[in-house]
């Protein structure tokens, strides 16, 4: 007989009650310990459970699989007619690391890209043939080279340069010569020498140098351009 059926035989009215059946909602984390899950229990079937995941520190959470397959968080859905097993899986959460040079142009850096949360990264400053490596400023100080530490975060560091050679250009017009220029250690001091053809005399200097004495010293503070006229 179904609910508030009557049975004319017995003269009375059968009542039946209906009882719902319990469905399981069970969880597991992936990897083990990237995070946790609530809202896993037992449910009617017809009843809405819903399940949400929760990242710890180093982890974001990717999506669910099992059972169900959903990238919602939180997950709601409607309890069938089964026991069902999600997974709530994780990745391990990545942060760049960016390297820039100062001046530009005097080096390179190896090392940036993206790392994950607790990973090592190591960076290396090189230098051109001009120029020395000095230091990291930035979100980390060091002087290390090559510098490593553990990414916890978003890094942006400089690598700085110091110049320890500048070039000399030297130039003669028409009528002598004069001292090859070249590359100088920062701070050296160089002697050049204009010298006439036999029928020529010397004029003066232009350029980066001055005067009308035919040799002259010059301070190699930075790259520098002198010209000999005869």
């Amino acid at each position: 007989y179904g609910p508030g059926a009557f049975s004319a035989t017995r003269g009375a009215y059968a009542y039946l009650t209906v009882i719902g059946i319990d469905r399981t909602v069970s969880t597991s984390v992936a990897p083990a310990g990237a995070g946790a899950v609530t809202g896993a229990g037992t449910y009617r079937e017809g009843a809405t459970a819903t399940l949400t995941a929760t990242a710890d520190s180093t982890h974001v959470f990717t999506g669910w699989s099992g059972d169900l397959t959903s990238s919602s968080n939180p997950l709601t859905f409607t309890v069938g007619a089964q026991n069902y097993a999600l997974v709530a899986n994780f990745a391990l959460r990545t942060y760049p690391v960016a390297a820039s040079v100062a001046p530009a142009g005097s080096g390179s850096v190896t090392g940036t890209g993206s790392y994950g949360a607790g990973a090592t990264a190591t960076l290396r400053a090189i230098p051109d043939a001009s120029h020395a490596f000095s230091g990291w400023t930035g979100d980390l100080v060091s002087s290390a080279n090559p510098f490593s530490f553990v990414v916890n975060g978003p890094v942006s560091l400089t690598a700085n340069f110091i110049t320890t050679s500048f070039a000399l250009t030297t130039a003669a017009t028409a009528g002598g010569s004069v001292t090859p220029g070249g590359a100088y250690p920062a701070g050296s001091i160089v002697t050049v020498s204009a010298t006439p053809d036999p029928t020529y005399r010397f004029i003066d200097w232009t350029g980066d140098a001055g005067g009308t004495v035919s040799t002259i010293a010059i301070t190699m503070d930075r790259a520098k351009f002198v010209q000999a006229n005869f």
